[in-house]
């Protein structure tokens, strides 16, 4: 093995091991504090050189900070990312195979183009939505599949938190862990879908083979059927009411569409009077 090692931070080590054979190699950070930042003029990671061989990234308890650009272009499919970390930099894991992504709460900052081109993510938990995130941090690229964003603490989240720094391709699913029954309905974030062990106003718990029923439900989704689209829906009763927004990929923007609606006590049919182009991103609400 050949071991290349220098500085990344005030007091942050570097060490990459190196397989002569087959050039894969281990990053290892060693040490506290944040890392240095780095661009992609002339202040490029010390081990940007071997950055498509790297599958495996271990990152020290005492860091609190990912700089900018540290490991783009990786080939690393998973990280451990520690607790203390508050802030991830600008392009850090762009263009890298990153499969899932667990965040803790002490991240406050994302940075702008954070994880763009991560095409291969498709699980994403986190506790609490940072305060910032930059733009594009999000932006998967095609082909990307739904996103599934696992959030255990609800309180800031809203309706596209995380879909305003994506692209066309990219949909998240929400999900909320520990709500009461009570929570849940009061907030009216319908987005929010109760899984685990939850438990209602008065403490006890629920079954969640039974799902919650809702007064109001919507969904973000795309249209991969010409014409035509059925969601199931778990509403009090038929809806009364269902609108249906497309999405402009230019301003991401939506604009309500006018559609034909056909809702039983378990399915919601839609069949568009305007067809959206195929691959349409699309926001569907109902009321009943």
């Amino acid at each position: 093995m050949s071991v290349y090692s220098g500085v990344c931070g005030d007091n942050l080590q570097w060490a990459l091991i190196v397989d002569p054979d087959s050039n894969i190699s281990d990053l290892v950070i060693r040490g506290s504090g944040d890392m240095f930042d780095y661009d992609r003029t002339d202040n490029y990671p010390p081990w940007e050189w071997a950055a498509s061989n790297i599958r495996a990234i271990s990152l020290p308890t005492g860091l609190t900070s990912i700089g900018n650009h540290a490991f783009e272009g990786t080939s690393i499919s998973t990280i451990h990312i520690p607790e203390n970390v508050s802030r991830i930099g600008e392009s850090s894991f762009s263009n890298t195979i990153l499969s899932s992504l667990t965040l803790s709460a002490e991240i406050s900052e994302i940075g702008r183009l954070a994880f763009l081109h991560c095409s291969d993510l498709t699980s994403i938990k986190m506790n609490a939505v940072p305060d910032t995130i930059g733009a594009h941090a999000f932006q998967l690229g095609y082909p990307s599949t739904p996103v599934t964003c696992t959030v255990t603490s609800p309180e800031n989240i809203a309706d596209g938190t995380l879909s305003e720094y994506a692209d066309e391709y990219t949909t998240f699913i929400y999900q909320a862990t520990g709500l009461t029954t009570y929570d849940y309905l009061s907030r009216g974030n319908t987005k929010l879908q109760v899984e685990s062990a939850v438990r209602d106003a008065k403490g006890r718990r629920i079954d969640t083979n039974y799902p919650v029923k809702k007064k109001e439900e919507e969904w973000y989704t795309r249209l991969y059927s010409v014409g035509s689209l059925t969601l199931t829906h778990n509403l009090y009763s038929p809806p009364s009411s269902v609108m249906v927004f497309a999405m402009n990929p230019d301003t991401h923007t939506y604009t309500q569409i006018y559609a034909d609606v056909d809702a039983d006590d378990n399915e919601i049919t839609i069949r568009f009077s305007t067809i959206p182009s195929y691959g349409s991103k699309l926001l569907i609400k109902a009321l009943i």
